[in-house]
C-alpha cells in the first residue's frame, strides 16, 4: 500500500463496501450497524487535507478536521486557511480545532473561549477538538462545552488507528479492524503524510518551498516597495499579490 491519493480512494471504498457509515463527531451514534470516525489532524498541509476532503465528498463521505493554530508548517489564522476550513466545510465535513495543550490548556473554559474567539475572529468552526499530542490529562476525558475526539464516546484504544510518521503497521491494524466488523472505529489520518512522494528528503524540500512562497508573498504583500524588487524582481514589485 502507498501514502497517495490513488490509494487513500481505494480504501475509503474498501470500507463503504464493508457497510461502514462515516460519521462526523456530533452525529447521533447507534443509527449504523457499522460506524467510522475519519479524522484528520491537519498538522503539515491544508492544501492537501483540502484534496482529501474533496476525495471524500466525490464517495458521499464526511469527514473531520481539525486545523492547528501554532503549527510552523502552515499559518492557522491566515486568510488561505480560512478559506480552506471554508472549502472543507462546503464538502459537508466537520471542522474544528487541533489544540495544542502543550501552549495552550487541558481546562475546559480555555479551549472553549478558543473555539468561539476563532469562530467570531477568523471564519466558523464546529465545536469540536483534537488534540495533539495527547497526554493522560485529555484521553477518555468528557467535555460539556464541546466535543474531544477523545471523549469515551468517541475513542477506543482497541479501535483506534492512525498513519502516525507514515507507519507500516498502520495498514494491517486498519484492514484488522474492518475485516472484524469493529465499530465504533477512529481512524486518524495526517493529510501531509499522503503527498505523493515516498522520498523524505524531496516532501521535506515541497513543504518548504510551499512554506516559502507563502513568506515571500506575505512581505510582497505588506512591504512590497522595499521588498518586492528582492522576491519577485523589479517589474512584479508594482504589480501587487
Amino acid at each position: 500500500m502507498r501514502y497517495d491519493l490513488e490509494c487513500y480512494r481505494s480504501v475509503l471504498a474498501r470500507i463503504q463496501d464493508a457497510g461502514y457509515c462515516f460519521l462526523k463527531f456530533g452525529d447521533l451514534q447507534g443509527s449504523c450497524n457499522k460506524e467510522i470516525l475519519l479524522r484528520h489532524d491537519v498538522d503539515l498541509s491544508p492544501i492537501m487535507a483540502f484534496h482529501m476532503a474533496e476525495a471524500e465528498a466525490e464517495l458521499g463521505i464526511h469527514a473531520n478536521y481539525f486545523f492547528q493554530l501554532n503549527s510552523e508548517t502552515y499559518n492557522g489564522l491566515s486568510t488561505d486557511t480560512a478559506e480552506k476550513i471554508k472549502q472543507i466545510q462546503s464538502l459537508g465535513h466537520c471542522v474544528g480545532l487541533h489544540i495544542d495543550e502543550a501552549m495552550m490548556s487541558v481546562e475546559e473554559n480555555v479551549i472553549h473561549r478558543t473555539l468561539e474567539w476563532f469562530s467570531d475572529t477568523i471564519t466558523p468552526v464546529d465545536r469540536v477538538v483534537s488534540f495533539h499530542r495527547p497526554s493522560d490529562k485529555v484521553i477518555d476525558r468528557h467535555y460539556k462545552l464541546f466535543i474531544s475526539s477523545y471523549s469515551p464516546q468517541f475513542f477506543l484504544r482497541s479501535n483506534y488507528v492512525s498513519d502516525a510518521r507514515r507507519n507500516e503497521e498502520f495498514w494491517g491494524k486498519l484492514d484488522g479492524l474492518i475485516s472484524s466488523s469493529a465499530s465504533p472505529i477512529q481512524w486518524l489520518t495526517h493529510p501531509g503524510w499522503w503527498y505523493a512522494e515516498d522520498d523524505p528528503q524531496k516532501m521535506l524540500q515541497a513543504l518548504r518551498d510551499r512554506r516559502m512562497k507563502e513568506f515571500d508573498e506575505y512581505l510582497v504583500y505588506h512591504f512590497r516597495q522595499y521588498f518586492g524588487p528582492h522576491v519577485y524582481g523589479k517589474e512584479s514589485s508594482t504589480s501587487g499579490v
